[in-house]
């Protein structure tokens, strides 16, 4: 019992911190130690969103991905599953 309050707690301040734009869903999933999709259903369930980005923080996000694809080649083998090999 004392396992599942923990965890729900975990979820509910790791989504919080998602909400806020302090970590990524895939980092909140982490540390609450759920799956990426255990998680996304929550925030969805939730009415849970990221704050809003500015045109230019999303450019500089595109820039960043261009400068990762640069450098690694990401194969993706299922939904799941991914593999980041350095080129």
């Amino acid at each position: 019992m004392r396992k599942i309050i923990q965890k729900n707690h975990d979820l509910k301040k790791m989504a919080e911190l998602y909400q806020k734009g302090i970590v990524s869903l895939q980092e909140a999933a982490t540390q609450a130690k759920l799956s990426l999709y255990e998680i996304m259903e929550y925030v969805q369930k939730e009415d849970i969103h990221p704050p809003d980005q500015t045109k230019e923080e999303v450019l500089i996000e595109i820039e960043k991905s261009k400068e990762f694809d640069s450098i690694y080649n990401v194969k993706y083998y299922s939904s799941s599953f991914l593999v980041v090999e350095k080129k």
